[in-house]
């Protein structure tokens, strides 16, 4: 086990992997006076020997290349990609597999995991919208799919403007939000309905700088992690 902390003479370095929307929300909103310093993948030097904490939030180019700095330097990763290959292979080093990062939304995920079988014989619809260049399933819906035994192919998947206009998006939002609703009915005349919306990414960096406190504070294996395993201590 190891303790990431910030010793005398010595800063963790934190890496952002990614260029795209994710990745440079982290490098505007995450604390840059309590993680510092915060450098892309690109200006990182790989043959150091450091151990250091990489945020994998990137379409997977540079994955294998994490993979192997963090087998040298047994470096913790934090994966925020879904479906990524990572969850298919041992592991000698640390990783944090955290497709969401909102811990809000994240909680409730946690719950309907532990209840959601109460609901089997329930006929149950999730809806969900995301930003229109997203064309495949979110892990979140898959998620709450999975937990409530709802094929993946009944998902209902919302990507056209006028319909996130009438499920409550504001137009600031569409190329950037995670919307899910889930509708239980109860067979008679009774229905639950539960509705999630997270608009932009700022969500998802306070997640993630509670992930990073978890690891700098903590003493961690070298295993595989999910955010579920350590949702209530953070």
């Amino acid at each position: 086990m190891q303790a990431f902390s910030h010793k005398k003479g010595r800063m963790i370095k934190f890496i952002v992997v990614g260029s795209g929307k994710l990745s440079n929300s982290i490098q505007e909103y995450i604390d840059k006076e309590k993680y510092n310093p915060i450098l892309k993948w690109n200006e990182f030097d790989k043959s150091s020997n450091e151990k250091v904490i990489i945020i994998h939030a990137a379409s997977g180019r540079e994955l294998g290349d994490c993979i192997s700095y963090c087998q040298k330097t047994k470096s913790v990763l934090i994966e925020m990609s879904t479906g990524s290959k990572i969850e298919n292979i041992k592991v000698n080093f640390p990783v944090f597999i955290c497709p969401n990062t909102s811990l809000l939304l994240c909680k409730l995920m946690r719950i309907i995991k532990m209840s959601g079988k109460l609901f089997k014989n329930n006929n149950v619809q999730i809806i969900e919208s995301h930003q229109e260049e997203k064309k495949s399933l979110p892990g979140t819906a898959v998620g709450f799919a999975n937990s409530l035994h709802v094929p993946i192919d009944e998902i209902v998947s919302i990507r056209k403007k006028e319909e996130q206009l009438r499920i409550g998006i504001d137009k600031e939002h569409f190329d950037l939000h995670a919307y899910h609703k889930i509708i239980i009915n109860g067979n008679d005349d009774s229905e639950i309905m539960i509705e999630t919306k997270v608009c932009g990414h700022q969500s998802y960096v306070k997640g993630l700088e509670k992930i990073l406190d978890y690891i700098i504070i903590n003493r961690i294996k070298n295993t595989k992690y999910s955010l579920e395993d350590i949702i209530e201590e953070i």
